[in-house]
């Protein structure tokens, strides 16, 4: 028996939320927002922080309520819990309580492919096929998952294979505080590192490489960028941060470099680390899409493009005509735009580039992702079903096609059987029909149409569009 499977049908208190960041290691990224939010307009609700016991110290000393992840106590309350708030996958040891809801929130708009659209994993001891049957395993687990805009949920609907209704197309909780942060917290965050008020802030946050691995699930950090030179040549009031990815085993030692050099890795949520930030410098990472909701200069230090788009993990887009930036391979060509991106923001945010880049995928980002999400998932909120009636008439469908009593993924919808083809059916239709998303109010996923024939079926069903064996017999 799995550890938590004695509690998985628990217990009478079902007023409990547990939320978890990066799998216990942190209080930052959305679910840190949906806390906030929670915390702030449902006090009917008893919220956990679901946290590694070594991760603990940060929650006791800013008194944040949480359970120790795996300890007894912890195991106990999420059985009692009713919603799950996490970013991360969850483990397998970990069976979800009956009737909890699991909100995936995800950690980043996806350059590079994810789920089961990774086609080479290099990842030790992993095949391409044990990989994907992890992930259609863990995902099926998700009630919710979270899109950040419409190219997100277009593929996060594909990759982890999941119905259009499981997606919530309301933007990302963690961008809320890029449009709702004040002055003074921009100063408190800056006074908290020991960082000048007059300094300028560069932060650089490259990803993680799949083969730079020291073993399973960790991996080394190797710095690119040439400190040395970077200190000699930009301004004495420049402060460079260094943020390596989550997954990252070893710490990088920067004590050499005093206070114009700190490592931000263990830094608890980075977006505080964009409002500092009057430069971003990444490559491939997720970071660029949230950061661009500032409007600030971004530089992309792509000094292995070739490599890490071929051979380690594919892009879903053209990186070199899409990101909102320059693209430099070396810290000769860095260096001087860095300097003119300080001295010159605005020349590098005022561009086409960079207007198309916000428009893709910054366009549901408005500073209140974090209510449109909680609100959606306490009212239970579902798609809606989009319906128009048309002039069609006689049919004929596909042999095999699925027969439904409501279109698919509505609450309604049972499957009635297979058709059977006979050389002198036909069917009449004058309806079809979409889901509708309650948020973007736009219709998503197959054209399903009502076919009337009360003999065989002793009802009406629906059927894919794409089933009917002539098209050339439908008018839309």
């Amino acid at each position: 028996m799995r550890p938590f499977e004695c509690f998985e049908s628990s217990t009478e208190e079902k007023n409990i939320i547990i939320l978890e960041s990066f799998f216990g290691t942190q209080f930052s990224d959305s679910p840190k927002a949906i806390y906030e939010y929670l915390k702030r307009t449902h006090p009917e609700y008893k919220l956990y922080w679901n946290v590694n016991r070594k991760n603990v110290d940060y929650f006791k000393t800013h008194g944040i309520p949480y359970v120790v992840r795996f300890g007894y106590k912890g195991i106990l309350k999420q059985a009692q819990a009713k919603y799950w708030f996490t970013n991360t996958r969850r483990p397998f040891r970990w069976a979800k309580p009956r009737d909890a809801k699991l909100i995936q929130t995800w950690h980043g708009t996806p350059l590079k492919t994810i789920g089961t659209d990774v086609q080479n994993v290099t990842m030790p001891g992993v095949t391409q096929r044990s990989y994907h049957k992890q992930v259609i395993r863990d995902s099926a687990r998700w009630d919710y998952l979270v899109a950040p805009n419409e190219y997100s949920y277009n593929i996060m609907q594909r990759a982890f294979r999941k119905p259009f209704t499981k997606l919530i197309s309301s933007g990302y909780p963690r961008n809320d505080m890029l449009y709702n942060y004040t002055d003074s917290q921009v100063s408190e965050i800056k006074e908290a590192l020991e960082i000048s008020q007059d300094k300028k802030v560069v932060l650089y946050a490259p990803t993680w490489r799949d083969n730079e691995y020291v073993h399973v699930d960790e991996y080394s950090a190797k710095l690119h960028l040439d400190l040395d030179q970077l200190l000699e040549k930009l301004p004495e009031n420049t402060v460079i941060l260094i943020r390596t990815h989550y997954l990252i085993a070893n710490q990088l030692d920067l004590s050499s470099y005093g206070e114009r050099v700190l490592n931000v890795s263990d830094y608890e949520d980075v977006t505080d680390l964009y409002l500092i930030s009057n430069v971003l410098i990444t490559d491939y990472s997720s970071v660029m899409f949230d950061f661009a909701n500032l409007k600030r200069p971004i530089l992309f230090f792509a000094y292995d493009l070739d490599e890490y788009a071929g051979d380690i993990r594919g892009f879903y887009i053209d990186y070199q005509k899409t990101v909102p930036g320059p693209i430099v391979k070396t810290n000769e060509e860095l260096i001087p735009v860095l300097k003119d991106m300080l001295n010159s923001p605005d020349k590098y945010v005022h561009t086409s580039t960079y207007s198309a880049f916000l428009d893709k995928f910054a366009s549901w980002e408005n500073g209140n992702s974090t209510q449109t999400l909680v609100e959606y998932v306490l009212r239970d909120e579902q798609y809606e079903v989009s319906e128009k009636r048309t002039d069609l008439q006689k049919i004929t469908i596909k042999d095999g096609t699925q027969l439904w009593s409501a279109i698919p993924e509505t609450k309604q919808a049972k499957f009635i059987s297979n058709y059977n083809y006979k050389l002198a059916d036909s069917y009449s239709t004058k309806m079809q029909a979409k889901l509708r998303d309650p948020i973007r109010k736009n219709e998503v996923g197959n054209t399903w149409i009502e076919i009337e024939n009360k003999t065989d079926f002793g009802k009406n069903a629906w059927i894919r569009m794409e089933d009917v064996e002539s098209k050339a017999n439908i008018l839309d």
